[in-house]
């Protein structure tokens, strides 16, 4: 009886590794999904941040939407160079509306060689309450 208890208990933590192992398996599964789920926001509607290139010409244009009771808009706009495995700003603006839409398009002359991109940061308020949201172009 005493060897049968011995064997059962050696098996449990023989067996136990592999098991501690799926289950972590399967909470890193789970997490991997719920993150794949996009964010909600509580004020903005949508965002967006776009890059043109016309020539030598970076244009730029962001919009955000806000929900109905959004009373203010605050807004920079980044144009960024990849340098390596960074973002360099190139130039900036800022624009603040008292309302729940705001539209900026901005343009600039860079070198025609190089990768671009617009990053939009927005602070929206409803009221004193408020949100921070960021779009990246493509």
């Amino acid at each position: 009886m005493k060897s049968l208890v011995c064997f059962l208990i050696a098996t449990v933590l023989a067996i136990s590794p592999f098991t501690l192992f799926q289950a972590s398996a399967d909470a890193i599964q789970g997490t991997a999904i719920i993150e794949a789920v996009p964010l909600r926001f509580s004020y903005v509607s949508s965002i967006d941040s776009k890059l043109t290139m016309n020539d030598s010409k970076a244009i730029c244009t962001s919009t955000v939407r806000g929900i109905e009771t959004v009373s203010k808009i605050e807004a920079t706009q980044y144009l960024e160079k990849k340098v390596l495995w960074w973002w360099e700003e190139v130039d900036s603006w800022d624009k603040v509306v008292n309302n729940d839409y705001l539209y900026m398009s901005n343009s600039k002359n860079v070198p025609a060689d190089g990768t671009y991109r617009v990053r939009t940061v927005a602070t929206v308020y409803c009221d004193t309450d408020y949100e921070v949201v960021e779009k990246i172009s493509d």
